[in-house]
């Protein structure tokens, strides 16, 4: 009989490097006891991972299926999108899987969801030990003299607004100082130290996509990425006229640019540079909406059909925010995905 069922899943070649190691030092740690360590790449498009089996359906079906047959579920991934994965199948820690999340640098392990027998813990303090990564412990009370929010936004994937204010924050929050803490999305967990749940006063951190709202005189905003930005081009344009049609449409809405996590794109060839340019010049990934990718999920369907569906297929629920078209040539659409902020 086994004694842990480990699964883990990572999105390309250069994870899948990172997961090999992770699969490695498990099986060295876990050599005196049964361990079932099976690790899957979610990247069809990959034939340098050939050792990995493939994901069938999405990531999030997957982690369905691993909810039922797994003890411990390993993504290398950042949180926010764990949580999005898990949220809807936690029930009872006496049942649910131990769940670790680990950034696509290594360089930080952080247990999500304790695991029955706390099994996250124990994974997460072998990572620390033997790949030398630093094992974060979100889940224990919150410590007033160690909070650090810059090293909390690098971990959650967020964007800091200001470093400056980062720093006040942070030596506010050591010294005991009350800090604001405002946002809209859901959070999980206690606020750390000494943030209290306000929309006014002196200083504050405020977790928005939008600048429109400043709710104290020091507001550092915590930008998450979660934006995505859907350009359709029906001719050629340039880099610069797609760089200012998508910062217009953002900034109609009022969120930076720092909150664009993706970019999708349609059109014809010429302009795929263009947008893919886009893409490096601002930290997103990129992905090119074609033909061939929508009839290979979809089948042969209306144009327009084949498209919407692909694209709900790449973004998941989301709103639009902006629909836009300009002298014909091009569309711009922006959506928000749901946010977790997990203390």
């Amino acid at each position: 009989m086994t004694d842990l069922r480990i699964s883990g899943v990572c999105y390309n070649k250069y994870e899948a490097e990172l997961a090999e190691k992770i699969e490695n030092t498990i099986n060295e740690w876990g050599k005196d006891f049964l361990v079932e360590n099976r690790w899957f790449i979610a990247d069809d498009d990959n034939p340098d991972a050939e050792k990995f089996k493939r994901v069938q359906g999405t990531v999030r079906e997957w982690t369905a299926e691993r909810f039922k047959d797994t003890d411990v579920i390993i993504y290398i991934a950042p949180v926010v999108r764990v949580v999005r994965y898990i949220g809807n199948l936690i029930e009872d820690q006496a049942k649910d899987p131990a769940v670790i999340a680990v950034d696509v640098t290594g360089k930080y392990c952080i247990p999500i969801l304790s695991g029955r027998r706390g099994e996250a813990y124990d994974i997460a303090r072998v990572l620390d030990s033997e790949l030398d990564m630093t094992f974060i412990n979100v889940t224990t009370p919150n410590d007033s003299t160690q909070f650090d929010i810059a090293k909390y936004a690098e971990v959650h994937d967020f964007v800091l607004s200001n470093p400056d204010y980062a720093t006040e924050v942070s030596t506010a929050i050591h010294a005991g100082d009350e800090v604001g803490f405002f946002t809209d999305y859901t959070v999980v967990g206690n606020l750390p130290g000494t943030m209290v749940w306000k929309n006014e006063g002196k200083l504050g951190v405020y977790v928005s996509p939008s600048y429109d709202n400043a709710f104290f005189s020091h507001t550092l905003w915590l930008i998450p990425r979660c934006i995505t930005v859907v350009v359709r081009c029906s001719k050629e344009v340039s880099y610069k006229q797609i760089e200012k049609f998508i910062l217009d449409a953002m900034k109609r809405c009022c969120f930076y640019p720092e909150a664009i996590s993706e970019v999708l794109f349609a059109g014809n060839s010429e302009s795929r540079y263009a947008a893919r340019r886009f893409a490096m010049e601002y930290g997103t990934s990129f992905a090119a909406i074609t033909p061939e990718y929508s009839e290979k999920y979809f089948g042969k369907n209306e144009k327009d059909m084949i498209f919407d569906r692909a694209l709900e297929k790449r973004t998941g629920r989301g709103k639009t925010f902006i629909k836009e078209a300009r002298d014909e040539n091009m569309e711009c659409s922006i959506l928000m995905k749901n946010v977790y902020i997990r203390f």
